[in-house]
């Protein structure tokens, strides 16, 4: 959310993988997943580890082959403008590692984090931390929303979610 011109993709190694919200009474969540080539592949050490017979080196086979991954939690408040727009304003974020970077490191285990927020006096203005989305459609199964800033997003509902 908030005031900002959008990334520079192409400068940065990574890739955008899972995109979805968790709406409740009080929050609003951005999840997203952000992985990077550069660490995807089966570096020469942890191979050769691997190759030693009997030895357990690295992480569980179905491990070795998932792409180091951060999932991110982006958490919002919001407030709903009548007819159809929703403003959030961002409020924290919490990270956790997945996966294995070439193939030996393991971060599966490692737990999830709360990055650290500026006390309240150093904290930009909510204006700042904030952005809108209309609604332009809302059924039981998808939601079209368009951001400020032009962009388009089209949700569906999980099922067995509820409502």
């Amino acid at each position: 959310g908030g005031r900002r011109p959008g990334p520079l993709a192409a400068l940065f190694p990574l890739s955008l993988g899972q995109v979805y919200q968790v709406i409740t009474d009080d929050w609003l969540d951005n999840n997203v997943e952000l992985s990077s080539y550069l660490l995807q592949g089966q570096d020469a050490f942890a191979a050769a580890l691997g190759r030693i017979p009997g030895a357990n080196w690295g992480p569980p086979q179905e491990t070795q082959n998932k792409a180091p991954t951060l999932a991110a939690s982006l958490r919002h408040s919001y407030k709903i403008e009548l007819p159809n727009t929703v403003v959030i304003t961002f409020e924290s974020t919490k990270a956790k590692p997945t996966g294995a970077i070439g193939g030996f490191l393991n971060l599966d285990g490692l737990p999830e984090v709360a990055i650290p927020e500026l006390p309240e006096g150093l904290r930009p203005p909510a204006e700042l931390r904030s952005a809108s989305f209309r609604v332009t459609y809302l059924d039981p199964k998808f939601r079209i929303t368009r951001g400020d800033r032009g962009e388009l997003r089209i949700y569906s509902r999980v099922e067995g979610e509820s409502t």
